[in-house]
């Protein structure tokens, strides 16, 4: 149950394999803990999905372009032989692990020996190691002496020269050590040269910023060129721009003539002039600077480097945009794409003109893409690897797109949850919301409605409505609750913590993002739910901001109050369990200060000692389904603790490490003695006597960090998530699953920065709850704005999403309208999705987002002359005539 919060809107934190506990790196093998016995007569099973990875690159074998192969930073390297429908894992030999289990595959990169298919290199992350394949990726070895060695090393760049096997370069870089403040180390970069096949490495060239793409020349096999930057990583000491070398590596320049942007986060050759190289730029928003790196562009040189152009700046509409990606086609030279969050574009002119469409199936949120490679045999199939959302693939240009996790999921699956049915199964993840409705051999992203682009992490679904669910998140630092009443395939925001006019408000000086942990119904009442909060700050692995604690709805999620009288410390609630007979009684868990109960649903909070005086961190809590006097409770230091009278008293049960923390706690709803744990560090755990004793099972598991278990009311199988492994499930009655594959396609993409996954009338037929907000602006004008924005926004320290509704009024006498938005504030201040879009009689509204950048872009913009109102111009475009309206929205500024 215990999330990785990662930041996505607000930060992407690329490459990080970030948690906000302490992750436990020197981890203990099974051996160490426990003697395992083999209680179950099956072993644990991965599922096709949900998609998604840490993806880097993307290769074809120049042999064989139904040969695909991609690297993953947590499941390594797979391979695909039918162009992408079906993956097998390629990693035998490559013994680099990490993350808080130890079982992290962290490759970054992959290349192909262009004088020999069957030679491959890869370059992994946070461990020694280069590797050497000379069987087409089936097996592989050490290549790594001279490299440095330690943590902070990342290969992230492999060349092999032309006409010489056994020259080879890698880029990379090395992390920044020891305490660092804000979401990354900066870092340095490095270039390494073999020349013996690997044998040996030499440092040939180091930077003050880390090394990605490095590409030889193939017409000229002394010419190398190596880009510096990447999206997500500051400098250690300064930008380097694009380096070149003549003489094979022995010296090096610096080739920045043209280029505006130094973050270089791509370059490649023009597959039929080696001197024209195309490349990337930009940084993430949240991370640029004052040299404003956020602004990213395409950039070209066509005399190998020496001076360049920007071919392409920001967007089509004027607005920022990085760019992370690039692809061109080998058969047609001309058709580029090229793409950052939230957008994909293509030239098929040679780049004198982009179409600008959004990345990804709708409903989801396809990542940050990372690689682009287009089919060497047709220059409308493309493919893409993207950090988050894995691999994608798009027949058309990238108009529509399809995924497949057949066999390949690198899935940050946060959270798993059974229907009460026991005939749906959600899933949340950095890649959105899936549902699956064949005990979780395929899944479908079902992110409609308010969701958009935030990654997300509680669900829960009502113990006796199936149509009712509810869902948090907290990665796009506004804390927000979306809720569903059709079974989970639209949502709709119902609580958004850091809203305007929130009484709410952060009142410490402390940012970050807040995230819902758990969100829990009351089964002796549903009306009655609890939602557990924590806050996190940027300092890495520490959650040190005072937090919001719990909040309780008593309208089954419709609304929501802060309840918290009692909890001290952080107040960081990361779990919260109600008595299954009384859902005044309530327990919750923190990371510093113990487990609090309450007996008058959640008004006063009294914190639980006896048997835990110096017990204060915990990340789970759970009650035996037909006897509340038993409670288990799991610690950050490896431990479960258990209560025979409902909290009054403590013993421990179960103690192996520290820092492996027990992240989620479950009984079995068919057999009550039977308990179910995940750790982080160790896996997975069951007890048949009501949490007295464990045993440890981990067969089949090829993740062991685990953050959250779910099992189905008839108690036919338990399913878990491995964190970076996608979703795994354990058959207790019956056997495995047949996998069978099915390519997720939906039927258009999502949009640029996802606006086509915003609710419409085409989505569902179910009638809005009532708003107090909607106001009519003007009776004689064919179409309405309703929307909480219209109470104000606010420009804060962070981003924030204020809504609106445009629908076309009923029985005006327009049948269909076009509408163009506009406002008296720039681009760089207040953004607007959609600016342009349709109105007709059966797509009647549409939702729009209008997004503040933080205040201090609107103090640098505006200076002292700060506007108080936000005047949003409307055009509605009718047979040719064009109606107009002005509203007027307040501002306030929040310093």
């Amino acid at each position: 149950m215990r999330l990785i919060l990662s930041l996505f809107l607000v930060l992407i934190l690329f490459g990080a394999g970030f948690s906000l506990a302490k992750e436990y790196s020197d981890f203990a093998t099974p051996s160490e803990l426990i003697i395992k016995k083999q209680i179950f007569p099956n072993s644990w099973q991965k599922l096709n999905g949900p998609f998604g990875g840490q993806g880097y690159t993307i290769r074809f074998d120049p042999s064989n372009s139904k040969k695909i192969i991609v690297t993953d930073s947590f499941v390594g390297i797979h391979i695909s032989e039918d162009g992408g429908l079906t993956w097998k894992e390629s990693n035998t030999g490559i013994d680099a692990r990490t993350g808080g289990s130890g079982d992290s595959i962290p490759v970054f990169v992959v290349t192909i020996d262009p004088n020999n298919t069957q030679r491959f290199w890869c370059g992994v992350k946070n461990a020694m190691g280069v590797f050497l394949s000379q069987d087409g990726g089936m097996t592989w070895e050490h290549k790594d002496n001279g490299l440095p060695n330690g943590s902070e090393v990342e290969i992230r760049g492999l060349a092999v020269k032309p006409g010489d096997s056994n020259t080879i370069f890698a880029a990379g870089d090395l992390e920044e050590i020891g305490p660092f403040t804000g979401a990354f180390q900066r870092t340095e970069g490095i270039v390494y040269r073999t020349i013996d096949g690997g044998e040996n490495w030499e440092k040939v060239l180091e930077g003050g910023n880390l090394f990605k793409d490095i590409i030889i020349d193939p017409n000229s096999p002394n010419t190398i060129y190596v880009a510096s930057g990447f999206f997500d990583r500051h400098e250690l000491e300064n930008l380097e721009g694009v380096h070149k070398s003549t003489d094979g590596g022995n010296t090096w320049q610096k080739i920045n003539s043209g280029i505006r942007n130094l973050y270089v986060t791509t370059i490649k050759f023009d597959p039929t002039n080696s001197n024209t190289i195309w490349g990337t730029t930009g940084m993430i928003p949240q991370f640029a600077d004052s040299r404003e790196t956020e602004d990213g562009g395409i950039i070209k040189s066509i005399d190998g480097g020496m001076t360049w152009a920007e071919i392409k700046r920001g967007r089509n509409s004027s607005g920022t945009q990085l760019y992370s990606a690039l692809g061109i086609s080998e058969t047609d030279p001309n058709v580029i794409y090229a793409s950052g969050f939230g957008l994909f574009t293509q030239s098929s002119d040679g780049g004198k003109t982009w179409i600008e469409t959004g990345f990804g199936p709708r409903g989801t949120n396809a990542g940050h893409p990372i690689d682009i490679a287009v089919d060497p045999n047709d220059p409308n199939t493309v493919y893409v690897d993207s950090y988050v959302g894995g691999v994608f693939k798009s027949t058309d240009e990238g108009k529509t797109w399809v995924t497949n996790a057949f066999g390949y999921s690198g899935s940050e699956v946060s959270h798993v949850t059974v229907a009460p049915d026991n005939k749906k199964i959600f899933a949340t993840s950095r890649t959105g919301i899936f549902l699956s409705e064949d005990k979780g051999i395929n899944w479908t992203p079902v992110g409609i409605g308010d969701v958009g682009f935030d990654e997300l992490f509680a669900v829960t679904p009502h113990p006796t409505d199936s149509n009712i669910l509810l869902l948090g998140d907290g990665l796009n630092a506004l804390g927000s609750i979306f809720r569903s009443i059709d079974g989970g395939m639209t949502w709709k925001t119902v609580f958004m913590l850091l809203q305007e006019h929130s009484p709410f408000v952060d009142a410490t000086d402390i940012t970050g993002p807040i995230a819902f942990t758990e969100i829990k119904f009351a089964k002796s009442n549903p009306n009655v739910v609890f939602a557990a909060s924590v806050k996190h700050s940027l300092e890495h692995l520490q959650v040190d901001s005072i937090g919001h604690g719990l909040f309780k709805s008593i309208d089954a999620g419709k609304t929501w109050v802060k309840k918290n009288s009692g909890l001290t410390g952080f107040m960081n609630t990361w779990d919260v369990a109600i008595d299954p007979n009384d859902e005044n009684i309530v327990y919750t868990v923190t990371n510093d200060s113990g487990i609090y109960k309450s007996t008058d649903g959640g008004e006063n909070f009294t914190r639980l000692l006896n048997g835990l005086e110096d017990k204060t961190s915990f990340y789970s809590i759970s009650i035996n389904p037909t006897n509340s006097q038993i409670i288990l409770a799991g610690s950050q230091d490896g431990e479960i603790l258990r209560s025979l009278d409902a909290g009054n008293s403590w013993a421990k049960v179960l103690d192996f490490r520290n820092f492996d923390n027990i992240n989620d706690i479950e009984f079995n709803p068919q057999n009550p003695n039977q308990a179910f744990a995940g750790a982080t560090a160790t896996g997975f755990y069951v007890s048949n006597d009501s949490g007295a004793t464990w045993e440890q099972f981990n067969d089949g598991l090829t993740g062991r960090k685990i953050e959250d278990i779910s099992v189905p009311q008839d108690g036919s199988a338990v399913y878990l998530t491995a964190y970076g492994g996608g979703v795994f499930r354990l058959p207790l009655v019956g056997g495995s699953l047949i996998l069978t594959r099915q390519q997720v396609e939906i039927p258009s993409n999502a949009g640029i920065d996802g606006i086509d996954n915003a609710l419409s009338d085409n989505d569902t037929d179910n009638p809005s709850e009532d708003d107090p907000n909607d106001t009519d602006q003007n009776n004689d004008l064919p179409f309405e704005v309703s929307g909480s924005a219209l109470n104000g926004i606010i420009f804060g320290k962070k981003p924030s999403k204020n809504l609106l509704l445009i629908e076309l009024i009923e029985n005006s006498g327009v049948d269909q309208m076009k509408i163009k938005l506009s406002s008296n504030l720039p681009s760089q201040v207040l953004k607007i999705a959609p600016i342009e879009f349709s109105l007709n009689s059966t797509r009647n509204s549409k939702q729009v987002k209008l997004i503040t950048k933080p205040a201090k872009k609107l103090i640098k913009t505006f200076g002292a002359n700060l506007p108080s109102t936000l005047v949003l111009n409307i055009e509605g475009i009718v047979e040719g005539n064009t109606i107009t309206s002005e509203v007027e929205i307040p501002i306030s500024v929040e310093n």
